[in-house]
């Protein structure tokens, strides 16, 4: 057996474009086949983060959004088989998700980040891009225009996110469990809009928005600082470890997170090494899709 779930961000969404379930649904496949045909999990996730990083339509690799400076500065991880890799603070990196694969395979490391991330990936033959496009810098000079009349933004909260949804949207991962009953995870994303340079969230924190042990994988989305404090990762790992489902470990994070600090924060994706899919959310929607190698076609679900 084997089974993937991929998930393309959690967050006020009220609609998705048929582009954007196109792009979700092929991500799907993509990583369904690599593992249909008896590839690894390590691979499958990989491979759907990828598809949805070069869409250009959700916050990770070219749709990445800019921070209060003007740059783009993206993380993502991945793991797998009690290996780690992820990068943070990248600016120019194609695919994130491939330096964090460098990083895990080539180094002794689990995270680079900035100018030496970019660095590192350029040696390791990365293709470079330049993510700051004209569209971009519109919305960013018109959420500008609303932040210097109103607030400076330096303090990410609830209540700011709750009022200005819009600097929320998309990051993306995936998680996965391979014939071989090999666990993996992998999450990559642009941050917010108008974060601080510099700002690190959870998907490139191994145990917090990214992990995967031999019990089970998870990939967050949502409010990183949030998902930092309540650690997704470890959290989900000690269940699993308990003996808890994928979705009753899926349940428990988001039940706990909205007791903790209210609704509106996060998603989450899991699959355990018994092939179950859990995901849950406590934001408007989620986008996320799924399929396991019991079914005859793949479940996308926009919102």
């Amino acid at each position: 057996m084997w089974a993937i779930v991929i998930h393309g961000g959690a967050g006020q969404i009220t609609s998705t474009s048929e582009r954007e379930h196109e792009v979700l649904l092929e991500a799907v496949k993509s990583g369904a086949e690599v593992l249909a045909s008896g590839g690894s999990a390590l691979d499958a996730v990989e491979k759907a983060v990828l598809v949805m990083e070069d869409s250009g339509l959700f916050n990770a690799g070219s749709g990445s959004c800019l921070n209060i400076a003007g740059e783009v500065e993206m993380d993502a991880a991945i793991m797998s088989g009690g290996r780690a890799g992820a990068v943070a603070c990248v600016k120019r990196i194609k695919n994130p998700i491939k330096a964090a694969r460098k990083v895990m395979e080539l180094t002794d490391h689990v995270i680079l980040s900035g100018e030496f991330a970019e660095r590192f990936a350029i040696k390791m033959g990365l293709e470079t891009s330049n993510f700051i496009t004209e569209e971009k810098m519109e919305r960013y000079r018109k959420l500008m225009e609303v932040f210097n009349r109103k607030e400076w933004y330096y303090k990410l909260n609830k209540d700011l996110l709750d009022r200005y949804p819009e600097l929320i949207h998309g990051t993306v991962g995936a998680v996965a469990i391979d014939s071989k009953r090999e666990l993996a995870a992998a999450t990559s994303t642009g941050g917010v809009w108008l974060k601080l340079p510099g700002r690190i969230g959870d998907s490139a924190v191994i145990g917090a928005g990214t992990y995967a042990d031999e019990r089970v994988a998870i990939s967050a989305t949502g409010i990183g600082e949030y998902i930092i404090k309540m650690g997704f990762g470890i959290r989900a790992s000690v269940m699993a470890e308990m003996g808890m489902k994928a979705d009753e470990i899926a349940r428990a994070l988001i039940a706990k997170t909205s007791s903790e600090f209210g609704r509106g924060i996060a998603g989450v994706i899991v699959v355990d090494r018994n092939y179950r899919i859990g995901v849950d959310y406590n934001t408007a929607g989620m986008r996320r899709g799924w399929m396991r190698s019991d079914m005859k076609r793949p479940v996308v679900v926009d919102l």
